[in-house]
């Protein structure tokens, strides 16, 4: 995710439901996946599976 994302402050990850804010404050540094159905986010690490670069991504929502 872009720090410079508007949408970032009020961004969450799908799968654990931090905020992109707690992740900052956290200085955790996770990346962060957009899918491509819906723009939600999820932390790369909260999927059970890795993904390539520029692989197609659906979050468990969109599954």
């Amino acid at each position: 995710m872009d720090k410079n994302d508007n949408d970032s402050p009020n961004a969450f990850c799908k799968a654990c439901h931090m905020t992109w804010e707690e992740d900052q404050e956290l200085d955790l540094e996770r990346v962060w996946v957009q899918c491509d159905k819906c723009d939600g986010w999820v932390h790369s690490e909260c999927l059970s599976y890795s993904l390539e670069e520029d692989e197609p991504f659906f979050c468990p929502d969109c599954l």
